[in-house]
């Protein structure tokens, strides 16, 4: 039975306002946003409105097709664009072969009448399509997974991936596949081989499987096309020419070259260890600037000698020649000779109307050199000046007048202090004054020389108080490392791993003795290894179940132990000076005060370079065919990018195809650069990444070796904390001492092979796995990262507000040194430190409510941690010193012999 309201009920009157409040119409409007276009069409009138939107929605497509028109008659793969580029990459060793086999059998179903052109040997081959595509298309056949495959899919327009209905997808091609998915791929078309040598319902079942797996990879602007018979071929090259290209912004936002090896010539003075690196191909991206530095992956940045302006080797001669003459003002291809390699040269006298796109400047000079006054520097970071915060010394006037005024107070001293100032006069005080700073200023120098290295960390932050955190963490893998070891001593670290793979190498097979030690060593390494795996497992589960929690060590007064560390009332509102105890390492190192704005700035001054008729001389039309001359590049470098011996290009089988990219101004200075990581999701449940371990890093087109920190990603905070381990689930931000670059770029973690860093350099070697994947946030120098740590107590007797709280502290000392630092617990209350009690660390506490006997103390502590110094590199230059010593070897016989 419900009760009913009588008549006396009390009935409130409604709400008479005549406008609906702000909150109503948000509410109302479910999320829905207001078009101000349709809004002040409707204020035309009904008929008048509908007629306005009709014409704007025809002018939105008479522009959007005019532009398709213009893409397609300036752009990739067009007459005027650079070819389309074609990237064949096999996903599994074994298919290698079908991926050769499908580059031959592509060209030879090419149509009759098209220019060919090789270049590098059989690995770069450019097509020149007739009727009716009338496109000219790069292939490049990559090498197996490797990061030379990685700059190849980088350059590529549309990506083929080769996998055999048989073989299917390895390792290497998973991990391939892995770190093209974090890096970005354009138009991607999958090539299913071998299906003749299944039964005609298997045949369907593989078309069906790898179709459902290219849907779930690569949702967007993908195919797959099986190759079964040559009508295979001929409809996959008419969709290779006519397939819509997906853009990858972070890539057009640079001019770059996907080039072959033309040669290699020694420096003047007859050295081995810098010359002048040669480099041929179409300029793609934007406009490629003579100023600017080169940088080629895994090598690092180089200057640009001079940029050559040279007949591309597809137009001339044929139809396509003709076109591409046409529509830049003149026949270029009949004043263009071609020389023996395939390149021609252009006359220095040779003006044209357009300027690779349409433009109507000037072209620049067939042969394009910056002065080098305007040329972009090498140098990374900035030389310090160790005493320049150091008090200048003093002048000779000025130890006169100190000296005088010295014995001025001494003869008002008394009969006493004028004899003993009476026996030295002026000048001979300044003069020992001088010698005494003398052998002031070589003590320092001779200190800041012996105690530069090892005052090294403790500068950075990371001194012997992190205890394992830095120390040791070279043994473990790039996947596990563990802790911080804030609890006192470090704990012992798995060793061995290396030192076992010596005493392998060395052994004798027949040596059964030295047998029987390589085994029971590389047992020893591995139950090492296993230990620091179960450990760093074991210690990330504790960092995950207890955050920053640390124990108060008892053989070091807490004092000492924390002494760097401060308590904060609040982590978000406390002041925090970024400027305060910088580490030494912050003088070799660029800071901006807004990089976004530096950044606009930098790309408007290149958009407005055509106005400048000096900066437009330096510039190099997108789709020319340049030969690029990079200047102090070693041999090593040379070698990896496909130089032979013999001066020629098609080196070793994993070089040979260079990725040149020409950065903008500033994207070489040394800053602290910022990326939001993300554990990638492919990895197992048990994997461990830890901060501070070194890793590759590839951001972009660069790739080096660093070692990020992370920490936590909130944006509108000025303090942030740090995070020992990359957890699953979370997004952190990385932070690592690297050259400044522009956004938008996409971030590669690989795991750090433990052989060294030789598949930096592109060599054919199995892929490293994908730990961490994100993007670049931004460079900022100012951005402070606090360690945190949690000093726990246990309280030992309680009276409602008041506890004797113990275990937190073991001395009186200390107690009353961390008396300031505020007190919390894990229920919620707060409170402070009033005074010790007794000798053995007990405390007693009060707090803003009744404390329960089970509740826990704690107190937080922060410090600022900095990145690692030093870690950053290119190249190992541990791996080039064999083919140095080899060539050196070479010339010295050669020098004898002659």
């Amino acid at each position: 039975m419900q009760h009913q309201p009588g008549r006396l009920h009390q009935q409130n009157k409604p709400f008479k306002a005549k406008h609906r409040t702000k909150g109503a119409i948000k509410g109302a409007s479910g999320g829905r946003v207001e078009n101000g276009r349709l809004k002040a069409a409707a204020a035309l009138g009904g008929a008048a409105g509908k007629e306005a939107r009709r014409n704007a929605a025809k002018q939105r497509l008479t522009a959007h097709r005019a532009e398709l028109v213009a893409q397609r008659r300036t752009g990739v793969g067009s007459e005027v664009g650079p070819p389309k580029t074609v990237v064949i990459l096999p996903l599994a060793a074994a298919s290698a072969t079908g991926a050769r086999a499908l580059l031959d059998g592509l060209l030879a179903h090419a149509p009759a009448g098209g220019d060919m052109v090789r270049a590098n040997g059989e690995r770069l081959v450019t097509v020149a399509l007739q009727h009716p595509t009338r496109q000219r298309v790069t292939f490049v056949s990559a090498p197996p997974p490797s990061f030379a495959a990685l700059d190849a899919a980088k350059a590529a327009d549309i990506l083929v991936l080769h996998v055999s209905a048989i073989d299917g997808i390895d390792a290497s091609g998973e991990a391939l596949l892995s770190a093209l998915c974090v890096q970005g791929v354009p138009t991607v078309v999958l090539a299913l081989g071998a299906l003749r040598e299944l039964p005609g319902k298997a045949q369907a079942q593989a078309i069906k499987y790898w179709t459902s797996f290219l849907e779930t990879k690569f949702p967007d602007e993908s195919r797959l096309m099986p190759v079964r018979a040559p009508s295979d071929l001929a409809a996959m090259l008419r969709h290779l020419s006519s397939a819509r290209l997906r853009a990858i912004h972070w890539r057009n936002g640079h001019a770059h070259v996907l080039a072959a090896c033309a040669g290699y010539e020694r420096g003047s003075d007859g050295g081995i260890d810098a010359g002048t690196l040669i480099l041929r191909g179409h300029v793609r991206g934007r406009a490629f600037s003579a100023r600017a530095l080169v940088h080629l992956p895994g090598a690092g940045e180089f200057q640009i000698e001079d940029v050559r302006r040279l007949s591309d080797p597809t137009m001339a001669g044929g139809a396509g020649g003709g076109t591409r003459g046409s529509a830049r003002g003149g026949a270029r291809a009949n004043e263009m000779a071609i020389d023996d390699d395939g390149a021609g040269t252009v006359d220095a006298d040779e003006t044209d109307g357009g300027a690779g796109t349409g433009g109507a400047r000037a072209r620049a000079p067939a042969v394009v050199c910056a002065p080098p006054e305007v040329r972009m520097s090498t140098r990374y970071d900035v030389e310090p000046d160790s005493l320049g915060q150091e008090q200048t010394w003093p002048s000779s006037v000025e130890l006169d007048e100190a000296a005088a005024a010295r014995a001025r107070a001494r003869g008002a001293g008394g009969s006493a202090g004028g004899a003993a100032g009476g026996g030295r006069g002026g000048k001979a005080l300044a003069a020992d004054d001088f010698k005494l700073g003398e052998e002031y200023a070589a003590i320092w120098a001779e200190a800041l020389e012996d105690g530069g290295e090892e005052g090294e960390e403790s500068e950075n932050g990371e001194d012997e108080e992190d205890g394992g955190e830095e120390d040791g963490g070279e043994e473990d893998d790039g996947m596990g490392g563990a802790r911080s070891d804030d609890e006192g001593a470090p704990r012992p670290r798995g060793r061995g791993t290396g030192r076992a793979r010596d005493v392998d190498e060395d052994g004798e097979d027949g040596d059964a003795a030295m047998a029987m030690a390589v085994d029971e060593i590389d047992a020893e390494a591995d139950a090492a290894a296993a230990a620091a795996a179960r450990r760093a497992r074991r210690d990330a589960d504790d960092d995950e179940r207890f955050p920053d929690e640390v124990d108060t060590p008892t053989h070091i007064p807490a004092r000492e132990r924390f002494a760097r560390y401060r308590g904060l009332k609040s982590f978000r509102t406390s002041p925090w000076d970024p400027k305060e105890s910088l580490p030494a390492e912050y003088a070799r190192i660029y800071q901006f005060d807004d990089f976004r704005a530096l950044q606009r700035q930098v790309l408007d001054d290149e958009a407005d370079a055509d106005a400048d008729p000096e900066r437009a001389r330096e510039l190099i039309a997108l789709g020319d065919f340049v030969e690029v001359r990079l200047r102090g590049v070693p041999l090593g470098v040379a070698r990896r990018c496909g130089y032979a011996q013999d001066g020629g290009g098609g080196g070793a089988e994993g070089g040979g195809l260079v990725l040149a990219v020409c950065l903008h101004e500033h994207e070489n200075k040394m800053s602290v650069v910022h990326y939001t990581a993300k554990l990638h999701p492919a990895l197992s449940d048990t994997a461990v990444i830890s901060s501070k371990r070194d890793c590759i890093v590839q951001s972009g087109f660069r790739r080096y070796v660093g070692c990020p920190t992370f920490s936590d990603h909130s944006a509108r905070a000025s303090k942030h904390k740090l995070e020992r381990f990359l957890h699953a689930g979370r997004v952190c931000v990385a932070s690592v001492f690297a050259p400044a670059q522009f956004a938008p770029a996409p971030l590669t973690i690989f795991a750090l092979p433990p052989a060294g860093a030789s598949t930096l350099h592109g060599a054919p070697a199995a892929l490293p796995p994908v730990v961490a994947s994100g993007s670049l946030l931004g460079v900022d120098a100012e951005r402070i990262v606090l360690k945190k740590i949690v000093l726990t107590g246990h309280p030992f007797r309680v009276h409602k507000r008041k506890a004797v709280v113990r275990w937190m502290f073991f001395s009186p000392d200390d107690i009353r040194w961390f008396k300031p630092v505020e007190l919390f617990t894990k229920m919620g209350r707060v409170g402070h430190i009033t005074e010790p009690l007794g000798t053995h660390g007990y405390m007693k506490c009060v707090f803003d409510g009744p404390l329960l006997p089970h509740d826990t103390v704690c107190m937080s502590l922060y410090k600022r941690v900095y990145p690692k110094w030093g870690r950053f590199r290119f190249a190992n230059d541990e791996a080039d010193e064999p083919a140095l010593e080899q060539a050196r070897a070479a010339e010295q016989r050669a020098a004898q012999e002659s």
